[in-house]
């Protein structure tokens, strides 16, 4: 099933703090309507052996001469099972009315396209090896060879405090891995229900479409759906 994400909310929360640590605020001028750019790059990956797509989102001004010397904060976007990176880029007006009400401060976003396993990867690094679709190190991929990418080609502050990543279902899930297993490159998460099962689900026939759901065990048991 598939959600209309209005993600504004979380991310003057994941943001916000962000902005207290004064990183880049001083291109946020409230109340004027300012428009950031979206562009699709490709990021070269040894671990894959292949280019990384994505989508970055530059925040109004980035260009400018006077903010040369600025660095932003960087915010990475997963997208869930079965989307593309397309499906983050409806948080543009999101991002651009927040910044121009002094809400968050200026940041870069980039929304990584992850097509392994069939748009099935869980964001890891697959051991997966027989012939019909064989795994990628997808994990390696986008912590290693996207960030290091992404730090070299724009005006990034490239370090933890000012690094951040979210997701939305195995989106999710690989935004909560991320932010658990490297906690050297990331230290704020944005997690929407993510995709993580337990236990997990019993194979059944592929479906029709790439929703899969499973019941989450807890203190309130939950239905959980991916994609």
């Amino acid at each position: 099933m598939r959600r209309a994400w209005r993600p504004g909310a979380a991310l003057v929360a994941l943001l916000t703090a962000v902005g207290l640590a004064g990183l880049a605020p001083e291109t946020a001028v409230a109340g004027r309507e300012r428009s950031g750019t979206l562009t699709t790059a490709t990021a070269a990956s040894p671990a894959l052996g292949a280019s990384i797509d994505y989508t970055v989102y530059l925040p109004y001004g980035y260009a400018d001469a006077a903010n040369a010397g600025t660095r932003y904060p960087v915010l990475y976007l997963l997208h869930g099972r079965g989307d593309t990176m397309q499906a983050w880029t409806r948080v543009k007006s999101d991002l651009d009315r927040l910044i121009a009400d002094g809400e968050v401060p200026p940041v870069i976003a980039v929304l990584p396209d992850a097509p392994w396993s069939e748009r099935g990867n869980w964001y890891v690094d697959s051991a997966y090896t027989g012939a019909d679709r064989p795994g990628r190190p997808v994990e390696t991929a986008l912590t290693r060879d996207l960030v290091a990418h992404v730090d070299a080609t724009y005006r990034t502050a490239a370090h933890r405090n000012a690094r951040l990543v979210g997701g939305y279902s195995m989106g999710g899930a690989g935004a909560l891995r991320y932010a658990l297993a490297h906690q050297d490159l990331f230290a704020n998460a944005l997690v929407l229900s993510p995709a993580v099962y337990r236990p997990l689900p019993r194979p059944t026939p592929r479906p029709a479409s790439s929703a899969r759901s499973a019941t989450v065990t807890g203190p309130s048991p939950t239905r959980c759906t991916s994609g």
